[in-house]
Order: structure tokens, then C-alpha cells, then sequence
């Protein structure tokens, strides 16, 4: 699991609860950057966040997790 955290000026915090199963399947906002063999112990998750991704990363907010 990964707890992505965004801050915004005004706006109060938004917590994200990411299962890393998403990365399994890496789409335009959930990506896996391949490692060369000196640097794979680095992490290689990226997590896009921009206008158009909001919608798909409501459904990981910690709020909708809970009512899970």
C-alpha cells in the first residue's frame, strides 16, 4: 500500500490509500519505470497527479477505503 498525501494552498489535505496492485497493470496515472540492474533497489512507481487523474484517485481516497 502506498499513502499518497496532496497538499494544495486553501484547500484542505486529500489522503490517498494506493494498493500497489495497480502497478501491475500501468496505465497513463499508475506507471512502472524499468531499472537498470546498478539502481533496482531504487523504486520504480510513479503516480501521476493532474486534472484529469482526480477522478480515478477518488476511488482510492482514505475516506472511500474505510467504507470498504
Amino acid at each position: 500500500m502506498i499513502l499518497l498525501t496532496v497538499y494544495m494552498n486553501d484547500i484542505k489535505s486529500v489522503y490517498y490509500l494506493i494498493p500497489s496492485m495497480v502497478f501491475t497493470t500501468p496505465d497513463n496515472i499508475f506507471l512502472t519505470n524499468e531499472q537498470p540492474g546498478a539502481l533496482r533497489h531504487f523504486s520504480t512507481w510513479q503516480i501521476k497527479v493532474f486534472t484529469n487523474a482526480i477522478e480515478t484517485l477518488s476511488h482510492y481516497t482514505l475516506d472511500a477505503v474505510n467504507e470498504l
